[in-house]
């Protein structure tokens, strides 16, 4: 709903399912039926590829202002929100083409001193405390 863009402070085309993990995983979802059906033998395994950039350090006193930068820097999602308010009518076409985005799981966050709770909500995120 383009006139609904107004009134949002950020608006992304849905991309549940759209990183490269969740794209991965239904491939494979996919390949196990039809080797089933088939009875073919499953012979694939997944190899992820690194992350380039996969060790992040924040420092910020604040733990929303540490979580802000952090979910910043994994996936800004102020470059989905631009791309969909300059061209709203390609909501399908932003979609399709996607850029490759890596589930938070990929991420290690380099530092000691990680206050016990915010340690615990990275580890719910399933973010790697190093």
């Amino acid at each position: 709903n383009c006139e609904l863009l107004q009134f949002l402070n950020l608006a992304t085309p849905h991309i549940a399912g759209y990183s490269f993990e969740g794209k991965l995983n239904g491939t494979k979802m996919i390949y196990d039926e039809l080797c089933s059906f088939f009875n073919v033998e499953n012979s694939w395994q997944q190899i992820l590829p690194k992350l380039d950039s996969a060790f992040l350090s924040v420092s910020k006193d604040s733990h929303f202002l540490f979580l802000n930068e952090l979910t910043k820097r994994m996936y800004p999602i102020t470059v989905d929100d631009s791309a969909l308010r300059s061209k709203p009518d390609s909501f399908d076409q932003l979609r399709k083409n996607y850029n490759v985005r890596r589930e938070f799981n990929n991420y290690s966050i380099a530092g000691t001193s990680v206050p016990e709770k915010l340690s615990s909500l990275l580890n719910s995120l399933r973010i790697n405390i190093i």
